[in-house]
């Protein structure tokens, strides 16, 4: 009986969508970043994100799945002094781009320990409604934490910690099962 093996691999996409490597481009030109962050490494409209550093994409859909843009340095986590904030080259800072809603099939998004003290990026983080894992702690947040978290219906993890936030503003009809209420214990002033 001869043997006969596969390769076929129809069921496989490489390479991302190309909408989502240009969210990923303008997300890119609006923060800033130093040579040794591993972003500066991030390609053109040419490349293929699939292989860009701190970047997943799912093999079967293209679509970017994952973004890990923790701060790289290990150990060298601080305490932000709200009024003297200092970033340095491990750091990205600046604004996050309305760009980053293009990701819609991100299920992953770490940014903790960077240096985006703007805490309206919450309001768009709230439209990322697939996420599920979502660390912003030590960043430097100050203020309410809007409701549009809420919209976060998928998430299993949230980590706001080591942020001077005031007061949750997501307590509510979001917010009103105990399921969704597990999604904020890592929070914290």
């Amino acid at each position: 009986m001869p043997l006969i093996i596969s390769t076929s691999t129809s069921n496989v996409t490489r390479g991302c969508i190309k909408d989502e490597r240009e969210a990923l481009l303008a997300f890119k030109a609006e923060i800033i970043y130093h040579k040794v962050h591993p972003i500066s490494l991030w390609g053109d409209q040419a490349d293929d994100c699939y292989y860009w550093a701190d970047v997943r994409c799912d093999n079967n859909s293209g679509h970017i799945v994952l973004l890990d843009l923790q701060r790289k340095q290990p150990g060298q986590y601080y305490d932000y002094d709200v009024w003297n904030v200092r970033c340095d080259e491990w750091d990205l800072s600046g604004n996050i781009s309305e760009s980053l809603i293009g990701l819609q099939h991100l299920t992953y998004l770490d940014l903790s320990g960077n240096c985006f003290i703007n805490i309206s990026i919450l309001k768009l983080l709230g439209l990322l409604e697939n996420l599920v894992y979502l660390d912003l702690s030590n960043i430097g947040f100050t203020g309410v934490i809007p409701h549009h978290l809420g919209n976060l219906t998928k998430l299993h993890y949230l980590n706001l910690t080591t942020n001077e936030l005031l007061k949750l503003g997501v307590v509510g009809s979001e917010y009103s099962s105990e399921k969704k209420k597990k999604f904020l214990t890592e929070i914290s002033n």
